[in-house]
C-alpha cells in the first residue's frame, strides 16, 4: 500500500474518532458548579462577631485597615488567621434543604451550637452528620450540609483570633522603659538606654534585650482562667499609658498576663531568659595571627 493512501485513511480515521465524540457530547450539560455556603467577598467584610452556644459574643472590627477585637475587649486582630475564617465562608455545599423540610431541633440548629454573623448574613451552626464529616449549617432560609472546617475554626472562642504580639506598633515606637522585678532599663535624656541600679553593662547588651520585649510574639493567646502570681512586670510609654503584666506558670512554659484584658499571652520556658534576663556579652574577635614568615640565616 502507498503511503500517500496510508495517510489518507490515517486522516479519516481521526476525522471520524472526532466526530464520534462530538457526537457523544452534544447537547451534554456540563454539571453546575457546587454552590458555595455564601457569596460574601472575603475581601469586603470589615466587621464580623460571633459566640458559641448561649456564651458571650466575640466582636471584630477592621479599623483604618487593621483588624482589633472591640468586645467583650479590645485587643489587636491576628489579620492572618481572621483572614483564614473568612476564606471558609465559600465552602461548597454537599446537600442543601429546605427550611420548611426538617426538624431544626434534631439537627442541632434549635438553639444552634456557633452563631457567626457577618454582615447582615447570619449563620447557624448545627450537629454534624453522622455518615460523614459533614455539619448542618442554616442560613438564608436553607439548611445546608457542609464540610466541618469552619465551625473547627469557631468552637476555641476569639483566643486564635487575637495578635501573638505583645507589643502593636504604635506601642513598639514609644517605650521608653522595662520595669522587672530586679532591675529597670530605660531612655535616659539623651535617648541611650540605661540600668537601673546601675553597673557597667554596654549600652549595645540594653538594646538587644529591649528589642526581646519590642517584638516578643507568644505561642498563643487564651483566657486569664485562674492563677498565681509569681513575679510583675510593666513597661513605660510615651503619652501611652502603662502596660501591666502578672508573669505567671503556663501549660506551655510561662505566659504574662494583662489584668484589665483578662487574656494571657503564652510562651515557651525558653522566652523567661530572653524576657528577664540580661543577654550574655558577646564573645570578643580575637586577631587570627598572620602567616610567619621563615628566618633564613644568611651563608
Amino acid at each position: 500500500m502507498r503511503p500517500r493512501t496510508l495517510l489518507n485513511l490515517g486522516l479519516l480515521f481521526a476525522v471520524v474518532v472526532v466526530a464520534v465524540l462530538l457526537a457523544t457530547h452534544v447537547g451534554r450539560r456540563s454539571p453546575p458548579p457546587p454552590l458555595p455556603l455564601s457569596t460574601i467577598p472575603p475581601a469586603r467584610v470589615t466587621a464580623f462577631r460571633f459566640r458559641v452556644g448561649r456564651g458571650p459574643w466575640y466582636a471584630f472590627r477592621k479599623i483604618h485597615g487593621r483588624w482589633w477585637q472591640t468586645h467583650p475587649v479590645r485587643a489587636r486582630g491576628n489579620a492572618l488567621m481572621i483572614g483564614s475564617l473568612l476564606d471558609g465562608l465559600d465552602e461548597p455545599v454537599a446537600r442543601r434543604y429546605p427550611r420548611a423540610r426538617v426538624n431544626l431541633a434534631h439537627l442541632g440548629l434549635a438553639p444552634p451550637a456557633l452563631t457567626l454573623v457577618v454582615g447582615r448574613t447570619r449563620i447557624l451552626f448545627g450537629g454534624t452528620d453522622p455518615v460523614g464529616s459533614y455539619r448542618y449549617i442554616e442560613t438564608a432560609g436553607a439548611v445546608d450540609l457542609v464540610h466541618d472546617s469552619l465551625a473547627y475554626r469557631l468552637v476555641g472562642g476569639d483566643g486564635r483570633y487575637l495578635s501573638t504580639r505583645l507589643l502593636g506598633r504604635r506601642h513598639r515606637r514609644r517605650l521608653t522603659a522595662i520595669v522587672l522585678p530586679r532591675f529597670r532599663v530605660e531612655r535616659s535624656a539623651h535617648r541611650r538606654w540605661r540600668i537601673v541600679p546601675a553597673r557597667p553593662v554596654p549600652e549595645r547588651r540594653l538594646h538587644r534585650f529591649v528589642e526581646q520585649w519590642t517584638y516578643a510574639s507568644a505561642l498563643g493567646v487564651a483566657p486569664a482562667g485562674h492563677y498565681t502570681v509569681l513575679e510583675r512586670a510593666k513597661l513605660l510609654f510615651r503619652g501611652l499609658p502603662p502596660e501591666r503584666f502578672d508573669i505567671v506558670s503556663d501549660p506551655l512554659g510561662l505566659a504574662l498576663v494583662r489584668p484589665r484584658l483578662g487574656l494571657r499571652w503564652q510562651f515557651p520556658e525558653t522566652s523567661r531568659k530572653r524576657l528577664f534576663h540580661l543577654p550574655a556579652p558577646r564573645p570578643r574577635r580575637t586577631r587570627s595571627a598572620g602567616p610567619t614568615r621563615a628566618r633564613t640565616s644568611g651563608s
